[in-house]
């Protein structure tokens, strides 16, 4: 199990430079085998890693009702388990769903907690 883990935090690191170089279709491949390989682990916080990228992936095709369900599923499991990370990353982009959504206010107070967050030294945000 822990080396499946390692694969998996291997292939949404992969997934997560081929995002940031603009190759999505690329990232969107390691997401997906990511996903496969998560299907028959237990929970983890490399699921909750899965359910940000998902509501990334929902925010950007304006999907804004599943982005904020992802998102609280992120939150949820990140709390679970005890990562801080993925909770702050889930907070950031919750916060941006918000304000697509009309909802400045809440969205900037999400993305304040989750900017507190990084500044506290203590996140690991790059997948």
């Amino acid at each position: 199990m822990a080396q499946q883990v390692e694969i998996v935090a291997t292939a949404m690191r992969l997934a997560y430079l081929a995002f940031r170089g603009l190759a999505g279709p690329v990232g969107a491949g390691w997401v997906a085998r990511a996903e496969e390989l998560l299907a028959s682990e237990p929970e983890s916080g490399a699921h909750a890693w899965l359910a940000v990228y998902r509501l990334i992936a929902a925010l950007v095709g304006g999907r804004l009702d599943d982005a904020m369900e992802h998102a609280d599923l992120a939150l949820e499991i990140a709390r679970r388990h005890d990562d801080p990370s993925a909770s702050a990353m889930a907070l950031s982009f919750k916060g941006m769903a918000e304000v697509a959504r009309g909802r400045w206010q809440e969205g900037v107070a999400l993305s304040d907690q989750a900017a507190a967050a990084a500044m506290s030294g203590n996140l690991e945000l790059r997948i």
